[in-house]
C-alpha cells in the first residue's frame, strides 16, 4: 500500500460515513431501517386516502386541513441529500433558521458555522445548505451547512481534477511520506512532489497556502492526492514567455532562491529562473553561495543579461548594495601604509582584506626582494602584515600592494638613523677617512706580520735659499778652462 493509500485509510475528513454521498447508515434513518427490517411496504396514496376517509370522518376533530396537505405536498417536494439555496430569516443563540421556499423554515446548529461566519452572517443573507431531511417527526425540515459545504468542497475538487486547473490549500501537518493540506476536504502531498531535494526542509511548509495540482482522486475512499511541483512547473512555463519579454538588462526586480549549487544559486523571478553568480552575490569574496542565501529567500537582483536564444538571465546581487569601492577610492593614496590580514593565496600573489569589506592584491613580484616561485613563501591566509600602497583604480575595482617596498624602506630608515646618530670627524674627512683606520685593522688581522704594511720612504728635506748668496758657478768640464 502506498503512502498516499496508509494515509488516507487514517484520515477521514469529516467523521460522516455517509458524508461522501455513500449509503446513509441504517441505524440513523428509520426509513431505511423498515425497508432493511422486511416491513411491508409503505401505502400508496390513494389508499391512504381511503383509509383517511373511513377512519376520520370530515369535520371531527383531528383531520388534517388543506393548508395542512398542501405544506406536506410542498415538504415532500423537497429532495432530500441536495444541496439549495436558503434566506437566512433568523440568527440567534439556539441558531440559524433559514428559509428554503418551504411552509417550514430548517434551523441549523450554530457549531456548524465558524466565529467568521457568524460575526458576518446577516438577515436576508443567501447560503447553500444540505437538506437532510424534508420530513422529521415535527413536520418540519432538518438543514447542514456543514454538509453543504463538504458537498460543494467535493464537487469543486472533481472539476478541477477534470480541467487540471490549479487549486490552492493550506498545509495542515508534516506526515509520513509528505504533507497534510486542507482544502475543504483533507488532501495528501507526497514529499516526491511536494518539489525540495533536502526532505527536512518539508517542515517549513507547515501553515503556508501553496498552489499544487489534483493527480488522484478517490471520492468514495475520501482520497485526494495532490502534487505542487508540477503546479509550481506549470506556473512557471505558463509566465516564462511573458517574463522574458519583459525583462530587460538593467532592470531590478523580486525573486525567490529555488535552489543553491556551488557556483552561484538559481532565482525564480515569477516563472523563469536566472543565474545568480557566486561573484554577482557581493563585494566581499564569498567562498560558497550558502554563506549568503538560503533556498525560499526573497530578494532584489538586478537583471545583468539576457540571452532569449539560449534561455540564460544573469542576474547580480552586489549591484543593488553600496560599492565599497568609492569608500576605497577616497580613504587611500599611493605611497601609504596599511595593515590587514592576508584572505587567500594564489599562483600570482595573494589577497589582502580591507576594512571596506573588499580585497587588495599583493603581487608575487612584491613580496620579497629574493625569488620565489609561490607566494607561501612568505606568507599565508590568515597573516597580517603591512604592506604599502601601489596602485589605486577605483572605477576598475583594483588596489596593489607592495611588501618588499615596506621592507626597503623600513631598512633605509634604520640605515638614515644610524647615519644621522654617528658624529661627523673634525676636518669633513671622507667616508674612506672615517672606515680607513678600521678597514687598515681588518687587514692586519687577515694578514698578519707576513702582510705589513712597507713604510713608505720619507721625502728629502729641502734646503732653505739664503737671501743674498750668490749662486756656485757650474764646474767646468776638465780640460776647460772657465771663461773670464
Amino acid at each position: 500500500m502506498s503512502s498516499g493509500q496508509d494515509f488516507f485509510s487514517q484520515n477521514d475528513p469529516t467523521g460522516d460515513p455517509s458524508a461522501d454521498g455513500g449509503a446513509p447508515d441504517p441505524s440513523t434513518d428509520p426509513r431505511e431501517m423498515d425497508e432493511l427490517g422486511g416491513q411491508g411496504e409503505a401505502p400508496s396514496a390513494g389508499d391512504a386516502g381511503a383509509e383517511l376517509e373511513d377512519s376520520t370522518p370530515a369535520g371531527i376533530p383531528g383531520e388534517p386541513t388543506m393548508a395542512e396537505l398542501e405544506a406536506q405536498i410542498s415538504i415532500s417536494g423537497l429532495k432530500e441529500r441536495s444541496i439549495v439555496e436558503g434566506t437566512v430569516v433568523r440568527i440567534d443563540e439556539e441558531g440559524v433558521l433559514v428559509d428554503v421556499g418551504t411552509k417550514s423554515e430548517g434551523l441549523i446548529n450554530p457549531k456548524e458555522f465558524s466565529e467568521e461566519e457568524l460575526e458576518s452572517l446577516r438577515v436576508g443573507d443567501k447560503i447553500q445548505v444540505f437538506v437532510v431531511s424534508s420530513d422529521d417527526e415535527d413536520g418540519g425540515i432538518t438543514l447542514s451547512k456543514k454538509r453543504a459545504d463538504h458537498e460543494l468542497n467535493w464537487e469543486r475538487i472533481l472539476a478541477a481534477y477534470e480541467s487540471g486547473e490549479i487549486v490552492q490549500c493550506t498545509v495542515v501537518d508534516r506526515v509520513r511520506g509528505g504533507l497534510r493540506v486542507d482544502l475543504g476536504v483533507t488532501g495528501f502531498i507526497p514529499a516526491s512532489h511536494v518539489g525540495v531535494r533536502n526532505p527536512n526542509e518539508l517542515d517549513r511548509f507547515v501553515g503556508e497556502v501553496v498552489n499544487a495540482k489534483i493527480i488522484e482522486v478517490e471520492r468514495n475512499r475520501k482520497k485526494v492526492i495532490l502534487s505542487r511541483r508540477q503546479a509550481e512547473k506549470e506556473v512557471r512555463e505558463k509566465g516564462r514567455d511573458r517574463i522574458l519579454a519583459e525583462l530587460k538588462e538593467g532592470q531590478v526586480r523580486e525573486g525567490v532562491v529555488r535552489n543553491i549549487t556551488n557556483y552561484g544559486a538559481f532565482v525564480d523571478l515569477g516563472g523563469v529562473d536566472g543565474l545568480l553568480h557566486i561573484t554577482e552575490l557581493d563585494w566581499v569574496h564569498v567562498k560558497h553561495p550558502s554563506e549568503v542565501l538560503t533556498p525560499g529567500d526573497e530578494l532584489r537582483v538586478m537583471i545583468l543579461k539576457v540571452d532569449r536564444e539560449k534561455d540564460r538571465i544573469s542576474l547580480s546581487r552586489k549591484q543593488l548594495l553600496p560599492d565599497p569601492w568609492e569608500l576605497v577610492g577616497r580613504n587611500y593614496r599611493v605611497g601609504a601604509t596599511i595593515e590587514g590580514p592576508v584572505t587567500r593565496c594564489v599562483t600570482s600573489g595573494a589577497f589582502v582584506k580591507l576594512p571596506e569589506g573588499v580585497e587588495a592584491f599583493i603581487p608575487i613580484g612584491e613580496m620579497s626582494d629574493r625569488h620565489i616561485s609561490k607566494p607561501e613563501e612568505v606568507v599565508k591566509p590568515g597573516d597580517t602584515v603591512t604592506v604599502k600602497v601601489i596602485n589605486v583604480q577605483p572605477r576598475q575595482r583594483r588596489m596593489s600592494l607592495s611588501l618588499s617596498q615596506v621592507q626597503q624602506d623600513a631598512e633605509r630608515a634604520e640605515m638614515d638613523k644610524y647615519l644621522s646618530t654617528t658624529p661627523e670627524p673634525a676636518g669633513g674627512a671622507t667616508l674612506g677617512a672615517m672606515f680607513g683606520d678600521q678597514l687598515r685593522a681588518a687587514v692586519g688581522e687577515n694578514g698578519g706580520s707576513a702582510t705589513a704594511e712597507t713604510p713608505e720612504a720619507p721625502a728629502a728635506p729641502e734646503v732653505p735659499e739664503t737671501p743674498g748668496t750668490p749662486e756656485t758657478p757650474e764646474t767646468p768640464a776638465t780640460g776647460e778652462e772657465p771663461t773670464s
